[in-house]
C-alpha cells in the first residue's frame, strides 16, 4: 500500500470511529438560521403572537442511532425569527390563546411539525481484507401545519406549508449509514428558516388586506 493509500485508509477509519462515537441532541442553533433580510422600511405594521403547543414545542424526531432532531423547538425559533424580521411592531410568544383586546391584529399556532429522513445505498466497494467503502444518498423532507387566528379568535385560515426535499450524498467506511448529525441540523434549519418565511409572507399579506378592508361606523 502507498503512503497516500495508507493516509486515505487511516482518514476513513477516523471518520467512521467518530461517526460511530459520537453523539448530538440536534438542539436549535441560531448561527444556523440567516440573517434578518428585510429592510426597516420594508416591514409590516402590524403584532402577531406565536402560539406553540407543549406537545409541538417538544416533538423530537429520531434519525438513525445517534440523532434525536428537535424540530419543534427548531421551528418555533424559525418562527419567531422570521414573524419578527418581517413586521414592524412586534411578535411574542403566548401559552393561551390573547383576549381579543390584547392589542394584536393575529395569533398564529403551530399546530405541528413534520421531519422525514431517508436514506439509500448509491454503490458499495468491498477493499479486501476486512474494508468497505459505501456511497450513500439521503433526503429529508420537512411540513408546518398552522392556523392564523384574527384578533377576536375568529379562524382565518388552517393551512400545510412543506419544503422541497433536501438532497446530499457521503461515502464511509461504516455500515451505519447516518450521515454526519450536524449536516442534518444544518440542512433542517434552512428547511424551517424558508417554511417559517412563507408563513410570514402569507400572514403580513392577510395583514395588509384585512386593513384595507371597509369598517363599520
Amino acid at each position: 500500500m502507498t503512503s497516500s493509500r495508507r493516509h486515505a485508509a487511516t482518514l476513513l477509519a477516523l471518520l467512521a470511529m467518530l461517526h460511530g462515537c459520537a453523539s448530538y441532541e440536534g438542539a436549535p442553533n441560531r448561527a444556523w438560521f440567516p440573517p434578518p433580510a428585510t429592510a426597516a422600511e420594508g416591514r409590516t405594521p402590524g403584532a402577531v403572537t406565536l402560539r406553540v403547543p407543549p406537545q409541538v414545542q417538544s416533538s423530537v424526531s429520531a434519525v438513525g442511532k445517534l440523532l434525536k432532531l428537535q424540530t419543534g423547538a427548531i421551528a418555533e425559533q424559525a418562527m419567531r425569527a422570521a414573524l419578527g424580521d418581517g413586521l414592524a411592531d412586534w411578535t411574542r410568544q403566548v401559552d393561551e390563546p390573547p383576549p381579543p383586546a390584547a392589542g394584536h391584529d393575529a395569533t398564529l399556532v403551530i399546530d405541528a411539525v413534520r421531519f422525514e429522513h431517508h436514506e439509500r445505498t448509491v454503490w458499495y466497494l468491498w477493499v479486501p481484507p476486512l474494508s468497505q467503502v459505501v456511497r450513500y444518498e439521503a433526503s429529508t423532507t420537512l411540513a408546518f401545519d398552522v392556523t392564523l387566528l384574527d384578533a377576536r379568535g375568529g379562524l382565518v385560515w388552517t393551512r400545510t406549508y412543506d419544503d422541497d426535499p433536501a438532497r446530499w450524498v457521503w461515502t464511509t467506511p461504516s455500515a451505519d449509514s447516518t450521515p454526519l448529525p450536524e449536516d442534518i441540523g444544518r440542512v433542517a434549519h434552512e428547511s424551517a428558516s424558508r417554511l417559517a418565511q412563507r408563513v410570514s409572507r402569507d400572514v403580513r399579506e392577510w395583514i395588509r388586506t384585512e386593513r384595507m378592508q371597509p369598517r363599520s361606523l
